[in-house]
């Protein structure tokens, strides 16, 4: 499923790249720390869970992971600088399904394909705006950080002929990854009028990233039986794997409701972004023994994402109602799967929807943030094969209050 790992890009369909408000950490785009609200650091953490159901050739299989989807802490400093850093997931892998293949009346191949595992980034940033004027702003950044964890995938292969225990073969090939990475980003801004438009780009170049390869075949006479397999073949090199190059660029636009009305109630926001990636993914190599190269093809994604804050200055003793202060999301996306599945490539279609709700004690710019996505993956001209996920976000940002700003100067009379 498409996740950005943050409640709030979650519920804004996964858009990413012009994402620059100054109460949020934005990690995948390392130019926006410097745009954090000044004297109020801000450290987030998120968790979500992603529920999925797959059916392929009339089998179904279901499967649930929850996970830490990151934690961050982020800090504007002298004027026009900003520094973040943090841990979030770089992949992971989470799938069980199987395929049959009769072979006669009475017997049946049938394989088990399963993954599971996952690798992180910690990441540390810093961002400068080289332009910081009234109604310009241009901003890059750098994200420098450390990959590590590992994925596994394994193959198991018997034939069902109606006994209860079944004899047969397993491959598992598992990938431990322990190399440093880096992203850069970019964004600029500028104002129309009393509305501002944002456009933003996150980049990271190909990169050969450390890695150890373990490929195992084992049998066994029970295949449901872990302990009774007998390895023979257990093969460990030392390599490196070749990530694509990945390029999001992004459109902002944050249109500003009171100005056009001065006797409006409610200072009213409400924002539009609309994103496209694109990953190179026909540059993978997986470099061990030999290079191999892949069937991947290259994917594009499409998002766009909507919010709307009827009363956004919530941290003013003004005297409309809490929910008039409430963030509403909704977003959505199409994007491709770089790999084939059941023998084809496979396409999605995510809808997405959230809410942030402000603390408000001591006007402070803390928020809860929740996200719902639905996601529905297929291939085209296959309708035996559907995979749908369910996924649920809760992240929660802490910030001072105003009256505790960090970094404050007092004079002394």
């Amino acid at each position: 499923m498409d996740v950005a790992n943050h409640p709030v890009y979650n519920a804004l369909g996964n858009t990413l790249a012009a994402q620059m408000d100054s109460i949020t950490v934005n990690f995948y785009n390392p130019s926006s720390y410097a745009n954090i609200s000044k004297g109020q650091p801000i450290f987030s953490i998120g968790l979500d869970n992603t529920f999925h159901i797959s059916n392929s050739g009339g089998n179904k299989e279901t499967g649930s992971y929850t996970q830490i989807n990151h934690f961050a802490f982020g800090i504007a400093f002298a004027k026009i600088m900003g520094a973040s850093f943090g841990l979030r997931p770089f992949s992971r892998s989470s799938y069980q399904f199987s395929e049959s293949d009769p072979l006669n009346s009475s017997k049946t191949m049938r394989h088990l394909y399963q993954g599971k595992g996952n690798s992180n980034l910690f990441f540390g940033g810093l961002a400068v705006n080289a332009l910081n004027f009234k109604r310009h702003k241009l901003g890059v950044g750098v994200n420098l950080g450390f990959l590590f964890g590992s994925t596994a995938n394994t193959q198991t292969a018997y034939i069902d002929n109606g006994a209860s225990v079944h004899g047969g073969v397993m491959y598992s090939t598992t990938y431990f990854l322990r190399s440093f990475y880096y992203e850069l980003g970019l964004n600029y801004q500028f104002l129309i009028g009393q509305d501002r438009i944002i456009l933003g780009a996150a980049f990271t170049p190909r990169q050969n990233v450390t890695a150890t390869h373990i490929y195992e075949k084992a049998y066994a006479t029970d295949v449901d039986d872990f302990d009774d397999y007998a390895y023979i073949l257990s093969d460990q090199v030392k390599g490196s794997i070749t990530l694509p190059q990945t390029l999001a660029v992004g459109l902002q636009y944050v249109l500003n409701t009171r100005k056009r009305n001065q006797n409006a109630k409610l200072n009213s926001r409400l924002t539009f972004t609309v994103d496209y990636k694109m990953n190179q993914w026909t540059d993978y190599r997986e470099n061990f023994t030999g290079t191999t190269g892949n069937s991947y093809r290259n994917t594009a994604a499409y998002a766009v994402g909507i919010e709307y804050v009827p009363q956004q200055l919530f941290l003013d003793r003004v005297t409309t109602g809490y929910l008039s202060k409430v963030r509403y999301r909704i977003g959505g996306s199409v994007s491709q799967l770089p790999y084939a599945v059941s023998g084809a490539y496979a396409d999605r279609q995510t809808i997405t929807a959230g809410f942030g709700f402000p603390f408000l004690i001591q006007r402070s710019i803390s928020s809860v943030n929740f996200s719902f996505g639905y996601t529905n993956q297929t291939i085209p001209g296959n309708a035996s094969y559907n995979e749908k996920f369910f996924n649920f976000s809760l992240g929660v940002s802490f910030a001072p209050s105003i009256n505790d700003r960090w970094f404050r100067k007092y004079k002394i009379d």
